[in-house]
């Protein structure tokens, strides 16, 4: 294992993952980057390998100060990252922050997918819980002023939950300082004294979730330098005094803001959780707009000889794309594609699986043999590993176990195309299972997501008009029955795409008006 220190950030390539920081922390997979900085998912090997963020930032652009950063690393709030470990930058090696690991979405990915404004008690509830979080930094001694409140800064989880992140230039509010050292915050989203260059203090903060507030209601407007607000638009009052060009004339604190937001949410009739998360945004709705999810109506209905097609297809074409063994159920790919070699340790953040292939056709597999023990968060790994910087589209197999596990339905009702399979024999088609499915296209039509039917197994039989009739649409693609040599002589070569045979043409064109609808 390579160990490195915090200068390879310099390198274009950034850290490669299984790459040793700091002699703990093992790189899992890069999750963000910015000018100066980039962010990995890293595994704590002192700690049964948890998953936690580690920030790298240039030397010259340290964030912190060690007094700073061990002044942060007390703080403990529930819509807060703790920040776990700190490393001051040295002499060739820049500063690393590590925080908790968080398993969601930005806001502004969330409200990218949703592609409007959202609900008032959406809004509410994510502003009521940074109105907390912020409360809580105002109130250290000396006060924590955040300072850079925008959508990139604040993640939301799969249980509604908020979180305010990025505290690259918070501060301690110095008490009879006319000006901060330099002009902070984002265009945007700063309050005016940080654009000339003013003193920042609790009312900054005010001012910046006020932005951040009006951002949420117009569904991801922002215009750098406007105050305000614009012609036409109607916006609560308590809203536009967050947003008063002067700090003597807004809402005086954090607490009085909540105040008033929540007077607004109840005489609205929001109905606000009681844990005051916002449930409602989740990952649904479009937040997996790369991916495409295929699944079968019932066990054996075809989503696994769909994909496994789809892959020859498109590696035949010369287009990229991932395909991934959804996890779960027995491991098969591996022996459906001629048991390769697999490598011996994994190359990403979930351990259960090998990746085949390169980076533009990447399959990623279950190994057949299990993991020794069960890692620790599954599902984040995941994620990250089906986010992980492979070309083209993520296509998931979730096969016939889609709706026994959480994760499954959550990545089936954002993915941006949704392949169901069905066959002709419609005894297998449980009441359960249809309902699962309604519950999941009513979302998906909800969010605006495409949905298509594959019509598989397809034969020539007296009521074929009658079981094609039981689909809810007309089947995007038709799918050919194969015979039983045919089905043989394919498992047998590792699962290639057919080149003779009566089936095979049939194939090809179904395979080719699908490829066509897949995203990137």
């Amino acid at each position: 294992m390579e160990e490195h220190t915090a200068d390879i950030y310099l390198n274009r390539d950034g850290l490669a993952a299984g790459s040793l920081v700091g002699g703990r922390y093992r790189v899992a997979a890069e999750i963000g980057r910015g000018g100066m900085s980039r962010v990995y998912a890293v595994e704590d090997t002192r700690l049964n390998n948890k998953l936690r963020a580690l920030k790298i930032n240039a030397a010259d652009r340290a964030a912190l100060t060690a007094e700073e950063a061990f002044m942060l690393m007390r703080l403990e709030h529930p819509h807060l990252p703790q920040l776990l470990d700190y490393y001051p930058p040295s002499p060739g090696s820049g500063e690393m922050l590590v925080m908790d690991y968080i398993d969601g979405q930005t806001l502004q990915q969330a409200v990218k997918a949703r592609g409007r404004g959202l609900e008032l008690h959406e809004t509410a509830a994510i502003s009521l819980q940074l109105c907390s979080a912020l409360s809580y930094l105002h109130r250290q001694q000396p006060p924590v002023i955040h300072r850079d409140l925008k959508p990139s800064n604040v993640m939301i989880d799969k249980e509604g939950r908020v979180r305010l992140i990025d505290f690259g230039i918070a501060r301690s509010y110095k008490p009879g300082s006319r000006f901060d050292t330099r002009r902070l915050g984002t265009p945007g989203f700063a309050a005016p004294e940080q654009e000339s260059g003013g003193q920042s203090d609790s009312r900054t903060d005010v001012y910046g979730l006020g932005r951040l507030v009006r951002w949420l209601m117009l569904g991801g407007e922002c215009r750098e330098g406007f105050h305000g607000r614009r012609e036409g638009e109607v916006l609560p009052p308590w809203l536009l005094n967050m947003l008063e060009r002067r700090p003597e004339d807004r809402l005086p604190s954090m607490e009085e803001a909540a105040r008033e937001i929540r007077l607004w949410a109840d005489s609205a009739g929001a109905g606000l959780a009681d844990n005051g998360k916002a449930a409602a945004l989740g990952f649904a709705g479009g937040a997996l707009p790369g991916t495409v999810s295929v699944l079968s109506l019932s066990p054996g209905s075809g989503a696994t000889f769909l994909c496994l097609m789809l892959a020859r297809y498109l590696e035949e074409k010369g287009r990229p794309f991932q395909l991934i063994e959804a996890p779960g159920g027995e491991p098969e790919y591996c022996a459906l594609i001629g048991s390769p070699a697999l490598p011996p340790a994994p190359d990403g953040p979930d351990p259960r699986y090998r990746r085949l292939g390169g980076v533009r056709a990447s399959w990623q597999v279950l190994h057949p043999e299990p993991a020794p023990a069960a890692a620790a968060d599954q599902d984040a790994r995941f994620r990250l590993m089906a986010s992980g910087g492979g070309e083209g589209a993520v296509i998931v197999d979730w096969s016939s176990r889609w709706h026994e596990a959480a994760l499954a339905e959550e990545w089936a009702s954002g993915s941006g195309l949704l392949v169901v399979c069905a066959d002709p024999n419609p005894a297998r088609w449980s009441k359960a299972r249809i309902a699962a499915l309604n519950r999941l296209l009513r979302m998906r039509e909800a969010a605006g997501l495409r949905t298509v039917w594959a019509a598989c197994k397809d034969a020539p039989f007296p009521e074929r008009a009658e079981w094609l009739a039981l689909l809810p649409e007309k089947p995007a693609i038709v799918i050919p029955y194969l015979e039983p040599s045919e089905w043989y002589a394919l498992l047998w070569e590792g699962m290639p795409l057919p080149r003779k045979g009566n089936a095979a043409a049939a194939l090809r064109q179904a395979l080719g008006a699908l490829s066509a609808l897949l995203p990137g």
